[in-house]
């Protein structure tokens, strides 16, 4: 006698009420860029050899590489006239 397979039956899935997850949450996604830098409208990539990665690694402190890069041109270009 062959034996009926009835098909496995699936539990309900609960359904939770819109909004309860994902969506925009405090402090999440990349932060801001400063107030000065906000207003940028391109951007400049730039190729560099080892030596000059290293010193850059050296004299940028605490800022990522694009804040420090991007405070060096600023700064030169204020000097130049060219704000």
């Amino acid at each position: 006698m062959k034996r009926r397979m009835d098909k496995k039956k699936t539990p309900e899935k609960k359904t939770e009420p819109k909004g309860a997850r994902g969506g925009k949450r405090e402090g999440s996604g990349r932060p801001a860029l400063s107030e000065e830098a906000s207003g940028r409208d391109s951007q400049v990539s730039v190729s560099l050899t080892p030596h000059y990665v290293a010193g850059l690694d050296t004299r940028r402190g605490n800022k990522s590489r694009s804040a420090y890069l991007r405070d060096l041109l600023v700064e030169d270009l204020k000097k130049a006239g060219l704000e």
